[in-house]
């Protein structure tokens, strides 16, 4: 069976790579330069054609490059350009981040205006302005630009940079275009893990042209992707105990014996995930001075997980004895049972999210000066149910062991722990028997835009000058509901499969599986007979509204000569923010939500410059030096009740908005040095950057007392998002090289690579709740090392291609907040563990229609692997992705 795998797999890369080539000749025909015209080679070609024409630092990958890979996303595409690096979550990308700055730093565009994110606060890092990498299709874009420093016309939020794709329309070709393709496969596991599960993704491109002089153009895409996987998961909780001699917690960490685990999570999802989009594109020529594009899109994921757990916790009183470096023995103190428990729970989660709108842009050319127009509304929705029922049982004694790097935990007492009639179901709101809740996110944008131009294309030369100006509306809400019920009598033997399934690896045991069928029939009987309650205090603690009016305006000038250009201008952005949410008011035992409101506003002067320097004809230094403002997390300014966390109800968590946050303000200088080798075939490039951040933004978390319905008031932990007192500062070099080794004899012409890479250092002081001043050494998710390595065969009719992607370690933004309760937690913060992925493909062109191809996805098998401790020493949470293999031919006519 392996050895079958290992030939599909070097199979599979083959034909894709195959099917590459007869999708690049379907883009053969071009009429401009941003299109890709045949095969890697004109693609790369493209790309550096971008980057050397462009006044900013910026660095693109032309639609080729995306078609030849294994590219089941536009993030698996974005993660080969220079200094890019994407956030996996479950196999797939979801955010991009840029020189080490993630998706919050970052604004994401299509033909540059701003879309609708569906991003909500329960979803990771969520906040509102990130954008969704997952939800759109491969086959968006002609090309995709990172741009790296910013100029006036650019929208100010932009610490990090900012994505744009350029959307291909019909008269970006000399002859009409129809392409399709369809490829099958699997996302290969073992049987333990779930087997072999299916994989298909399909794609139609369509071009026309039409009217008495061919003056309207339409272009059509739709697009579909489907994949099933097992994705195992192995948590150890989010901090750890240390131990006496005398087998009792010291409560401080590094004091004593340890680390031990607080708890063994079994996690193992079933998960399936579907993408469908549809974009269409009408352009009109209507004269040689005027072009109008119209540009419709929808674009929805829908994400379906059955996720079985499993998870054993040590309370902070549990003792623990027979202890070593690397193992114990966990048990409940003789009057409190509750200090270990083991739950076991069925999951039900849906995600379904939505991003749709429509987009207009006008040109009109009346000598030199060039007039322009653009106007977007767009729309993005979430909505995530999430079902859960859940069995514990109290009392039981544990073995650990950690010697290896996880996590196992053995039952003292078997036959105790095989007892399923003794897991109830849960009680309380923390841990109910059955729950029922519903989280709803929409978001809408409204743009325009405006500018006049004067000598400013990228050919002339000698003064020009532009100036504009426009404004963003964005509204964002989100609300919440739950429900749970208690008190059915059934156990977790009546609802137990008598089969069981892996965890991470079958040597740390096996879980209990709830049969959905039994447990069906349990609550269609019980149910009914047991009262609802309403959880109002989580409902209200996290419905919100917040609207964000952005106006800007701008002016700019370029003098442009020979070898010279230089470029500088001052962009003003006024900002203003209302927000409206609920906070609750306990009197005589009675708990009312009303309704309250706050607002801000803020205005920023920002000032670019730019220089570029010919040094020869294929040399060229580029310097520059701009101020962009990095706008907070809506959910971090929202005023709202919080996000009130109840898992462990000794220990509530309530999350809150500050609607007085400021927004981070960035001072970024660059420079960079770029050959452009074999007549711009390929190039090298060397950049250095340095970015000093005031008022940067981080989660602070304290003790306090915490609401949790009712009156009740309990300690717990209270987290909002507040600016730093002291700027951070990061500094980074970035190289980039693409070169074809046409120098080399034969059928060795054929090859060449294309590697880049950045390193950065960033200090990043914080003070923690108590005070303890401490300094980070990365900003929230921000990798110190990015590399991609690519080698590439191109021959007339077999291609192939094998790239490497490797991430360096990174702060996990999420878990920051666990670190800054005060000096003792500093441990705590978690840590994303370094990451290698191989992707690979080949196809061959079959003839001029057909191309057979396949893909190779995630060949190294790499998860997500996270550590927390000061040392980054303590292992946290392991999860295993499979590999994906694909099959498919595409077709140009």
């Amino acid at each position: 069976m392996a050895a079958a795998r290992k030939y599909m797999l070097l199979a599979g890369v083959a034909a894709w790579a195959m099917s590459s080539g007869a999708w690049a000749q379907g883009q053969s025909s071009q009429t401009v330069e941003e299109i890709v015209v045949t095969g890697q080679r004109a693609a790369d070609r493209n790309a550096i054609a971008a980057k050397r024409d462009t006044v900013q630092v910026m660095d693109a990958i032309s639609a080729d490059d995306i078609g030849q890979m294994a590219d089941f996303s536009v993030g698996d595409a974005l993660k080969r350009i220079a200094g890019v690096s994407v956030y996996d979550y479950q196999g797939e990308p979801r955010f991009a981040s840029i020189r080490g700055f993630n998706a919050h730093y970052i604004t994401t565009t299509l033909d540059g205006l701003q879309i609708a994110s569906p991003d909500s606060q329960n979803q990771t890092n969520g906040g509102g302005r990130q954008f969704y990498l997952e939800t759109l299709p491969s086959n968006i874009a002609s090309r995709m630009e990172v741009y790296k420093t910013s100029t006036p016309d650019m929208d100010g939020h932009s610490v990090g940079g900012s994505v744009n794709f350029k959307i291909p329309g019909a008269f970006d070709f000399r002859k009409d275009q129809t392409r399709f393709s369809a490829k099958l496969g699997y996302q290969i596991q073992d049987k333990s893990k779930g087997g072999e599960r299916p994989v298909a993704q399909a794609e139609a491109f369509v071009t026309r042209r039409f009217g008495a002089d061919e003056q309207f153009g339409l272009m059509l895409s739709a697009s579909y992707w489907r994949r099933e996987m097992w994705i195992p998961q192995l948590e150890r909780g989010s901090s750890a105990y240390w131990y006496d001699a005398s087998g009792k917690n010291t409560g401080q960490p590094y004091v004593g014996a340890g680390p031990t685990p607080v708890e063994r999570r079994w996690y193992a999802y079933d998960n399936t995930r579907e993408r469908r989009s549809l974009m269409g594109v009408l352009d009109w020529r209507a004269s040689e001075n005027l072009s109008v594009r119209t540009t419709g899109y929808y674009f929805g994921q829908n994400e379906k997980s059955l996720r079985n757990d499993m998870i054993a916790s040590i309370g902070s009183s549990a003792l623990v004895s027979n202890q070593t470096a690397t193992s114990g023995v966990f048990s409940p103190r003789a009057t409190s049972p509750g200090d270990v428990a083991q739950n076991v729970r069925s999951f039900k989660l849906l995600f379904d999210r939505k991003v749709y709108g429509l987009q207009s842009a006008a040109d009109y050319q009346a000598g030199d000066w060039k007039l322009g127009l653009k106007l977007a509304a767009s729309r993005a929705t979430y909505n995530n149910p999430q079902i859960s029922d859940n069995f514990s049982q109290n009392g039981l004694s544990f073995r650990y062991d950690v010697s290896d790097d996880e996590v196992a935990f053995t039952p003292v007492n078997q036959t105790a722990y095989n007892n399923l009639a003794a897991y109830v179901g849960g009680t309380g709101s923390s841990n109910p028997q059955h729950y029922d809740e519903r989280y709803k996110t929409d978001g809408r944008n409204y743009e325009g835009r405006l500018k006049a131009a004067y000598n400013m294309d990228t050919r002339d030369t000698g003064l020009g000058f532009e100036f504009g100006g426009g404004g963003i509306r964005r509204q964002h809400g989100e609300n919440y509901a739950k429900s749970y019920q208690t008190g059915m009598p059934y156990t977790l033997a009546d609802v137990a499969s008598t089969s069981r399934i892996c965890a991470l690896n079958c040597d740390a045991g096996q879980m209990f599986v709830i049969d959905q069928g039994k447990l069906i029939d349990m609550l269609d009987r019980y149910l009914a007979t047991v009262p609802k309650i309403v959880d109002t205090a989580s409902a209200y603690s996290r419905t919100f509204w917040i609207q964000e009016d952005v106006y800007a305006a701008y002016g700019m000038a370029r003098w442009k000569a020979d070898r010279w250009t230089v470029q500088g201008g001052l962009r003003l952005e006024a900002t203003d923010v209302e927000t409206t949410g609920f906070r609750g008011t306990t009197k005589s035992g009675k708990t009312t939500y009303d309704p309250v409101s706050a607002s801000s506003d803020y205005s920023h002067w920002m000032p670019s410059a730019q220089a570029i320097y010919d040094l020869a004809s294929d040399k060229k230094i580029r310097a520059a030096y701009s101020r962009t403002i990095g706008r907070p997390k809506l959910t971090d300014m929202a005023l709202l009740g919080g996000s009130l966390n109840l898992a462990d109800a000794s220990l509530p968590k309530l999350t809150t908005g500050n609607p007085d946050l400021k927004p981070r303000v960035s001072d970024n200088f660059d420079v960079s040095l770029e050959w452009y080798l074999d007549e711009g075939k390929g190039m090298a490039s060397l950049a250095l950057f340095h970015k000093r951040i005031q008022n940067e933004i981080y989660s602070l978390g304290r003790t306090a007392d915490i609401d949790v319905g009712g009156g009740v008031l309990v300690q717990g932990v209270l987290t909002t998002a507040v600016n730093a007192d002291e700027a951070a500062t990061t500094d980074g070099v970035e190289v980039n090289f693409i070169k074809y080794l046409t120098f080399l004899p034969g059928v060795w012409s054929n090859f060449g690579l294309n590697f880049n890479a950045i390193a950065s250092k960033t200090d990043f002081p914080i003070k923690l709740a108590d005070g303890t001043p401490k300094t980070l050494d990365s900003l929230p998710g921000q990798p110190k090392y990015v590399t991609n390595l690519s080698v590439f065969y191109e021959g007339d009719k077999l291609r192939a291609r094998v790239a490497w992607n490797h991430t360096d370690w990174m702060t996990e933004e999420r878990y920051i907040s666990n670190g800054t309760t005060s000096a003792a937690n500093f441990y705590r913060i978690r840590w994303v563990r370094p990451a290698d992925k191989i992707d690979a493909s080949l196809s061959y062109e079959l003839n001029r229609i057909y191309t057979l191809r396949i893909d190779g996805s995630n060949l190294t098998g790499q998860g997500v692997n996270t550590n927390m401790g000061l040392d980054k020493e303590i292992p946290v949470a392991r999860i295993r992705q499979p590999r994906a293999v694909m099959v498919g031919v595409s077709a140009r006519f």
